[in-house]
């Protein structure tokens, strides 16, 4: 009995987690005739689905229905936690494949064609709740504030257990400042989350969940991390991954990450040697980034890239690697090493920068290589392809002043300051830089 109350608040749970119904399943030859009774039982209406108003009522009585039915209560649990929601019908699949698009377009820093992409989505499958979470992200990162949360609105109607939804939802309230806000959709992404892992069993669909769990979580740590520097609410989060999911790796990481971000350098130094001595297999390759990453930033830029070079013999992604060649660009460079960082930029690191998105992060790792002409290329390269993002014309400023450009670093504050939108307190703040600035003498010529 104790296994069907659990089963019965998985099932109290199941809506948050986007499992609305559930299909009944077919009398087969395989011998499922007192399974699909158990679920006729709950079945009341015989359209062929159970629906949460139609199991709820009976939940408490699992075990007696099942029982009734000839049936084990582990072989109808196993079996509604396998069927899950139901095969997706071509509607969501083709919503599914258009939300992609328009997140890869925003991934790259497409913003013009995302905020097109998805406001013709959203034209097409008015009721997909992903596609208006696009939308509202694309919209966000142009300016455009309260259509963005008008769109958030509606995908939190439509999608209300979308993980995705919640967690761009509170990282959206994280950015504006409104951290209640911002905890309580995260803490609702969460329970989804905990509830999604409590309905599937072993194998791979529950690698595939926990999979799931992870990025998501980990969407929620990084907005924390590196958008708002909220540390110790990223804190509690990573504790609340490790209590969901154990030490994953990359988890892991997000702790290491934090530990660097609070200057806690030396001694992850000491930690992460320790755990180089005995792990092996797949979490050298971040082991050893990791570690390539403090020695860099404790100045020993020779230590580090041999470290990084040995990280990148190791297995990881295409993402992870290209991160990697990014800090070992950074070291070569620092420790003298021009001809070895101009090869790698020449053979690696520059064909792989081909979108906005790339193009950005290449110019913000040339900067702090000192590169900063190279940079300057790469950041107008990024605006050239999509102009539309404040932030990036503030980039492009904050390089330039470091030039010593005094009429580009104005001329794109005041672009920056056009393309605000309606994000007023990054328009206030551009106002004062624009007034702090003394104007450049006459001859002063930008690039």
């Amino acid at each position: 009995m104790r296994r069907a109350l659990a089963l019965c608040m998985c099932f109290a749970l199941a809506p948050a987690a986007g499992v609305l119904a559930v299909p009944v399943p077919p009398i087969d030859a395989a011998g499922s005739t007192a399974l699909s009774r158990a679920f006729a039982a709950f079945d009341r209406n015989g359209d062929g689905r159970l629906t949460p108003d139609e199991w709820l009522p009976l939940a408490a009585d699992v075990a007696a229905f099942t029982e009734h039915a000839g049936v084990s209560f582990d072989r109808f649990a196993r079996s509604f936690l396998e069927l899950g929601p139901g095969p997706p019908s071509d509607e969501s699949l083709y919503a599914d494949r258009a939300v992609k698009q328009c997140e890869g377009l925003l991934a790259n820093g497409l913003l013009e064609r995302a905020v097109e992409c998805s406001r013709e989505t959203v034209r097409q499958h008015p009721a997909c709740g992903g596609a208006w979470s696009a939308l509202a992200r694309a919209l966000e990162q142009t300016g455009l504030l309260a259509e963005a949360r008008r769109a958030y609105a509606r995908s939190l109607e439509l999608a209300p257990g979308d993980v995705k939804v919640r967690v761009s939802w509170a990282q959206s309230c994280a950015r504006a400042g409104d951290e209640s806000q911002a905890r309580a959709s995260a803490d609702q992404a969460l329970g989804a989350i905990a509830t999604r892992l409590a309905l599937c069993g072993h194998g791979q669909r529950r690698e595939a969940e926990i999979g799931f769990a992870e990025q998501h979580l980990l969407m929620l740590v990084h907005g924390y991390l590196h958008v708002t520097r909220q540390l110790t609410r990223a804190a509690e989060l990573i504790q609340r991954g490790f209590q969901l999911l154990g030490n994953r790796p990359r988890l892991v990481s997000a702790e290491l990450e934090r530990r660097f971000l609070q200057g806690e350098r030396e001694a992850l130094l000491d930690a992460v040697g320790s755990a180089l001595a005995s792990e092996g297999g797949d979490v050298r390759f971040w082991l050893l980034a990791f570690r390539g990453r403090v020695l860099s930033a404790l100045g020993r830029h020779a230590e580090a890239a041999a470290g990084l070079r040995e990280a990148l013999s190791h297995p990881a992604t295409p993402a992870e690697h290209q991160q990697a060649s990014l800090d070992l660009y950074v070291a070569l460079a620092k420790d003298g090493q021009d001809a070895r960082a101009a090869e790698l930029l020449r053979t690696r690191l520059g064909p792989a920068a081909t979108t906005p998105a790339s193009r950005r992060h290449l110019a913000r790792y040339l900067a702090e290589a000192g590169q900063l002409d190279e940079a300057v290329v790469q950041l107008r390269a990024a605006l050239g392809a999509s102009a539309v993002d404040p932030t990036a014309w503030t980039e492009l400023a904050e390089l330039l002043s470091q030039k010593d450009d005094g009429a580009g670093r104005d001329q794109a504050l005041a672009e920056a300051l056009e393309r605000c939108g309606e994000r007023h307190e990054l328009a206030r703040e551009l106002r004062e830089r624009l007034a702090y600035y003394p104007p450049p003498p006459e001859d002063s010529q930008g690039e």
